[in-house]
């Protein structure tokens, strides 16, 4: 989170939201091995982006948050929701608002803004072929000696 003006209550109450957020916005792939497209979310939460979230009559706006320009893709709001219930229940309504975003318009929402938590948006895959590895994760074991770390280096 950039520039962040959250209070230790809201990041908490974050945690809990995007993750679920994350996984309503995944696109079934069809392979049970790999079930979901990977959804890459980044968040905004300075003061811009959490006045911005305040409100869906903000989407009008000449001025949205960098790095996020306006665009045909309407943002989704969740200016009503509550999230302060329990786990399931967050789910259940986050799932519905998502659901009926995506009916109104025929795709899932790439920008969510969450009432004084900020926004979070999609970032899209970057199919650069120069870097086979961008946005993958790497385990390497032994790291602190001289080979582990030369595949770390190798790898960033």
């Amino acid at each position: 989170m950039n520039g962040t003006v959250l209070d230790q209550s809201s990041l908490r109450r974050s945690a809990q939201i995007i993750p679920v957020v994350r996984g309503l916005l995944a696109e079934s792939t069809g392979d049970e091995d790999v079930p979901y497209k990977p959804v890459t979310l980044k968040s905004l939460t300075s003061k811009e982006a959490i006045d911005f979230a305040g409100s869906a009559k903000n989407a009008d706006a000449k001025k949205y948050p960098a790095p996020l320009v306006k665009g045909q893709k309407s943002p989704l709001f969740l200016d009503t929701a509550d999230f302060t219930v329990e786990p399931d229940s967050l789910r259940k309504q986050l799932n519905d608002v998502i659901s009926a975003y995506s009916q109104q318009y025929n795709f899932k929402p790439e920008i969510v803004c969450l009432r004084k938590l900020g926004v979070l948006y999609v970032e899209r895959e970057d199919n650069n072929a120069e870097m086979p590895l961008c946005k993958k994760v790497a385990l390497i074991t032994g790291a602190a000696g001289a080979i582990g770390y030369g595949v770390c280096r190798g790898l960033l």
